[in-house]
């Protein structure tokens, strides 16, 4: 049953990833080659605004209906759409614009269902195998959208690429209806219940533990009720401050320094097929070494300080490589410098997997100490303050290039990695999963 909770979970995340690669690894090398501004591109990241409002969404979807409902509305939107796309010209780089929109927003309700799904399905022995299916998933969707798609259009065109996308949403809806059904795993799903009985079941626990607790039955549960309970979980808030930070300093590497290997004339393909799929393919890597390191729930914290630590070191080396980059006119030298600039890249993605799976792991270990009926909402609130940092940042470090230069922003980037590299949070391990549920 477990791997049957796990490949269905892989599967799911990783049709979420197909338009993020898309998005994040083709288009913006595709843009800039033919002389879009920093500016612009990382404006594009706004496309991803969907991702953001997850945690408004989820109250609503832990409220109405079951996660699987949601998650079959999601699959079906996204079929509908994959089809439509493939018979609409996105010669119009607005038409793509919205086309993208709508991918990210059915992409995020999936999310957000599926998330719910994790959070029940998932023991403490599952947990580390979990997250890792998730961001392997995630990543290899990504690198489905930005390596394999790209080859596709160029033979097939867009149209081909979203009909492609179509089948493979067919694909996985079919896929999931199957495994929900013969495995009986539509039964994990419990019917949102109210309050008070979860406050009830909170009292006789914490009474037998000897704990004062405050009496708060009584009140129905709403969107205001879901949120305050979310953040009333232990450890959230700290969790939340270093999930908005912890990719800034990555993300932004990873964005500008493609473009800027474009600029000093290394062919796009190149730059593409190292940072859409051997990059990619070093990050999945990470993940999975992350999803092994992470089978004990109390080496968590001790993962992710590594790997902060452990990827500021390729962010320093392409500080350096941007600074005296015109220095190497050697022809020898060049050839070093080409191709260990391409290499780094790769070192980062694969840094940024260990990083990525400890940090959602620690989302997750958070989260279910929230009540039950809340810990959809919990989980997605901090997912959202996770692609919120990211977002927000992303979309500006553009204009913040063209202003003050490349170098002058990758020092900031430096110091943001080794910022998020101390303030790594800690959470106690406690031996039994949630009491509360």
């Amino acid at each position: 049953m477990t791997v049957i909770k796990i490949l269905l979970l892989g599967m799911l995340y990783y049709v979420q990833g197909l338009p993020y690669g898309f998005q994040d690894k083709f288009l913006p090398i595709y843009l800039r080659s033919r002389g879009l501004s920093y500016t612009n591109l990382t404006l594009m990241k706004l496309l991803l605004l969907p991702w953001l409002l997850k945690a408004f969404l989820a109250p609503a979807m832990d409220l109405f209906q079951t996660k699987s409902f949601w998650t079959h509305t999601s699959l079906i939107c996204l079929i509908v759409l994959s089809f439509l796309s493939s018979f609409i010209s996105q010669e119009n780089f607005l038409s793509l614009s919205v086309i993208l929109f709508f991918f990210n927003f059915f992409s995020a309700t999936q999310d957000v269902a599926v998330d719910g799904l994790a959070l029940q399905m998932l023991t403490d022995k599952d947990i580390g195998q979990g997250n890792s299916a998730q961001i392997i998933g995630y990543k290899l969707g990504a690198l489905f959208g930005g390596g394999v798609l790209f080859w596709v259009q160029i033979y097939w065109g867009l149209q081909g690429a979203f009909g492609l996308l179509g089948i493979m949403y067919c694909l996985t809806l079919l896929a999931f209806c199957i495994l929900m059904e013969k495995q009986g795993l539509k039964h994990i799903e419990k019917k949102p219940i109210n309050i008070e009985r979860l406050y009830k079941k909170k009292e006789e626990i914490e009474l037998k533990e000897n704990i004062q607790v405050s009496d708060r039955r009584g009140e129905q549960l709403n969107w205001k009720r879901v949120f305050k309970e979310a953040f009333r979980t232990p450890h959230t808030w700290k969790v939340a401050v270093f999930v908005i930070v912890y990719k800034l300093g990555e993300r932004g590497a990873l964005s500008s320094f493609p473009l800027f290997l474009v600029d000093e004339g290394v062919p796009t393909k190149t730059v593409g097929l190292w940072n859409g799929m051997i990059g990619q393919i070093g990050s999945l890597t990470g993940s999975a070494l992350g999803g092994i390191l992470l089978s004990e729930k109390r080496f968590t914290s001790k993962v992710l300080k590594f790997s902060c630590w452990f990827r500021i070191v390729p962010v320093i080396f392409q500080l350096l490589l941007i600074l005296f980059w015109s220095q190497f006119s050697s022809p020898a030298v060049h050839w070093i410098v080409h191709y260990s600039s391409l290499l780094s890249l790769c070192i980062l993605q694969f840094a940024a997997g260990i990083a990525t799976a400890a940090a959602f792991t620690i989302m997750m270990i958070c989260s279910q100490g929230a009540l039950q009926v809340v810990q959809a909402t919990h989980y997605t609130i901090l997912a959202s303050l996770e692609v919120a940092g990211k977002l927000v940042f992303s979309s500006l470090s553009g204009m913040l290039i063209d202003t003050f230069g490349l170098s002058a922003i990758y020092f900031v980037f430096v110091l943001l990695s080794l910022g998020t590299a101390i303030i790594v949070p800690e959470i106690p391990i406690k031996e039994e999963r949630n009491k509360y549920s």
